[in-house]
């Protein structure tokens, strides 16, 4: 990522300037502040606590059904806030946890299809909630960022009333294919008292609600409002001039450092320990920051150099743009290119493309493709090098090349038939 700008400098393609300027983009520091709420959640325990107090409720643990159900549904919402690779690191563990605690009874051993089926729910949800807002994926900063370079700004809202949706629908399809799969010869699993006393011990350790919690708590909703609030009340009252300097003032970017700056302000104990430290930011994501800000520049480079528009014309001028073979071949070729190289190299080369060979000013159908390229490459389910989830989730041991390879070939048929039905068929952008 860092050579990028390095060498379009040497080779002469742009100046120092236009070559390390992406790196100085509103975008980055809108995924530092959301590094730093983050980084603030795992480091106080807030996240845990959330999975481990919804997981202790006896409604959920009346079946291992419900209990798969609540662990993809956690890894879903947390992922559209925190890295979809944190949100899997972290519960893993609880996952494997659930499957030795319902291995000291015989009768409750859950077998091998069961512990695959709990742990690609965990790593798929992540991958799937991360398309739910801007933060919650790299390709999702980046196609925000390369719009509005392009005059076609998108805000926070707008995306969360488009992406959500989508992500929810994925979701449910993702639990169903998994069901299918591996539960069907497996059966389900009751008689879950076991689980009950795992997770309330789990629990007990992280002792009572403390103030560090609660701080963090404050910023993250202060940080959610104001991320959202300016995108809302623009569609209510596109006009008003207090709006219009609402969205001008503050930016996810701005919103995102001050919540997270906060953090390193409020005391937590006597010994006036701040939240966060000097020390925590050693721990942020910084090579996907810089991963981030290498594909920006690679996009611009793209552009600029007009290799965008000839590779866009080699490789997709078989097709018209306006035309459906042309949307299905962009999504698909995306969507498989990001199961062998990560999704913010993916992202960045296809929507660098696609700018040199769609026109401008983007239309709704434009504005579709890009979107649906963006959200296609949050969807690498069949490799395990595809994300970090799967990664994660290969590396226990208890999953199976085979099984990952064959439930994720279904999901991204079912990923590509869903984009295609809610930008092609339904014209998901004509409701905004």
């Amino acid at each position: 990522a860092l050579l990028i700008p390095v060498l379009t400098v040497l080779l002469g393609i742009l100046t120092p300037k236009d070559a390390f300027s992406p790196f100085a983009d509103s975008i980055i520091f809108l995924f530092l502040g959301a590094f730093l709420l983050a980084e603030s959640m795992q480091k106080h325990g807030w996240d845990k606590r959330i999975a481990l107090f919804i997981l202790t409720k006896t409604s959920f643990l009346r079946s291992f059904t419900r209990v798969s159900f609540v662990f993809a549904l956690l890894s879903f919402l947390l992922s559209m806030w925190v890295s979809n690779s944190a949100t899997t690191a972290m519960l893993c563990p609880i996952a494997l946890g659930v499957c030795r605690a319902m291995d000291e009874g015989k009768q409750n051993s859950l077998g091998d299809q069961n512990r695959t089926f709990l742990l690609l729910l965990v790593a798929y949800s992540s991958s799937i909630g991360g398309i739910g807002t801007p933060v919650g994926s790299p390709p999702n900063l980046i196609a925000m960022s390369m719009l509005e370079k392009h005059s076609h700004p998108i805000s926070f809202f707008e995306w969360v009333a488009i992406g959500l949706p989508l992500a929810i629908v994925m979701f449910l399809l993702s639990f169903a294919v998994l069901s299918f799969l591996f539960r069907r010869k497996s059966g389900d699993v009751k008689d879950l008292h076991l689980l009950s006393a795992y997770f309330e011990k789990q629990r007990a350790a992280l002792g009572p609600l403390k103030k560090s919690e609660l701080q963090v708590l404050g910023c993250f909703v202060f940080a959610v409002i104001f991320w959202t609030l300016p995108g809302m009340l623009t569609l209510l009252f596109p006009t008003d001039n207090f709006v219009v300097l609402l969205n001008a003032r503050l930016s996810p970017a701005v919103v995102a450092l001050l919540a997270g700056s906060l953090l390193f302000f409020l005391p937590v104990d006597a010994d006036d320990t701040r939240n966060l430290s000097a020390s925590d930011l050693q721990k942020i994501d910084w090579s996907t920051i810089l991963l981030f800000g290498g594909g920006l520049a690679l996009g611009k480079m793209l552009s600029d150099s007009g290799l965008a528009s000839q590779l866009g014309s080699l490789v997709f001028g078989i097709f018209p743009v306006s035309s459906n073979l042309f949307f299905i071949f962009a999504v698909a070729l995306a969507l498989l290119f990001t199961e062998v190289a990560s999704n913010t190299a993916s992202a960045s080369i296809f929507l660098g493309i696609l700018f040199g060979i769609l026109p401008l000013p983007l239309g709704t159908e434009s504005l579709g493709i890009v979107l649906a390229v963006t959200l296609a490459t949050s969807y690498g389910f069949m490799m395990p090098i595809a994300t970090p989830p799967n990664a994660i989730v290969f590396g226990t041991g208890e999953v199976h090349l085979n099984k990952m390879i064959a439930s994720g070939f279904f999901l991204n048929i079912l990923g590509l038939i869903l984009l295609f039905v809610a930008f092609e068929v339904f014209g998901i952008l004509r409701y905004l």
